[in-house]
């Protein structure tokens, strides 16, 4: 009995060594495929708001090296060891084809978080952003060739209403969640045809296949919902209605 024991923590142990061996071997052929590593590795994914981590996002240096060996026609596409997208691209004067920059993305599948990384020719950062939704969100830095800070815009000001408010709301009022940014499309802007206030757009498909759209409208200072509506996943363009914020204001204006 004891010696059928032995024998099969022996092969137990003999297997975890060979399955950590294959590992890091697939590791290695795949470099600059879906291992390649950066100097942020040990950060944690995301905040506490669900944010992905900018420490572990925003890259100060770019390997240029790892780049010029895997790129096609300019483009470098691949997943990190964090298991973040990342897609990287190259800016050259025409016609010489002199490098004169590098451009990055990066985020997490189906994240609405995406991080904009530059850097100069030589690989030094000089911008890094966020956006959500497209939407660009929170601080964003400008660099000298030190990598110093040397300007920051802050793009969520105006906005007592943040972000991380918006995704608690929907979450909590009406079982979405934002975090995922699969068959969702959210906006923040200054509305200055119809309603002249600032407001986030949310417009969330629920059909498989998307047939309607739920939209939603969502005050910026207060997080007050304005109005929803359900609109075709794809309208006619002869007969398209008039703008969800249209129909909204003479809503109101019919209740006066």
């Amino acid at each position: 009995m004891h010696t059928k024991i032995k024998t099969y923590f022996s092969a137990l142990t003999r297997f975890s060594f060979v399955f950590c061996i294959f590992a890091f071997a697939s590791c290695g052929f795949s470099a600059g495929k879906t291992c390649n590593k950066d100097n942020n590795d040990k950060a944690e994914p995301y905040n506490s708001a669900g944010e992905p981590n900018s420490e572990k996002m925003i890259v100060m240096k770019f390997d240029i090296k790892a780049f010029n060996a895997n790129s096609k026609y300019g483009v470098y596409k691949f997943i990190d060891t964090n298991g973040a997208e990342v897609e990287q691209t190259e800016e050259s004067e025409f016609p010489s084809g002199k490098v004169t920059g590098y451009y990055e993305y990066r985020k997490y599948p189906n994240s609405p978080y995406e991080y904009y990384n530059e850097y100069n020719a030589s690989g030094n950062i000089i911008k890094s952003s966020t956006s959500f939704y497209n939407t660009t969100t929170g601080i964003a830095k400008e660099y000298d060739s030190a990598g110093n800070i040397i300007k920051e815009t802050d793009f969520d000001s105006g906005y007592p209403f943040s972000i991380a408010m918006l995704i608690e709301k929907m979450k909590e009022e009406y079982e979405i969640d934002l975090l995922n940014k699969k068959n969702k499309v959210v906006y923040r802007f200054l509305e200055q045809k119809y309603l002249h206030i600032l407001m986030y757009r949310i417009e969330h498909s629920v059909d498989i296949p998307p047939k309607y759209r739920d939209i939603y409208l969502i005050d910026g200072k207060t997080g007050e919902m304005l109005y929803r509506a359900k609109r075709p996943f794809r309208e006619d363009v002869f007969n398209k209605p008039e703008p969800v914020e249209a129909e909204y204001a003479n809503s109101k204006k019919a209740a006066e």
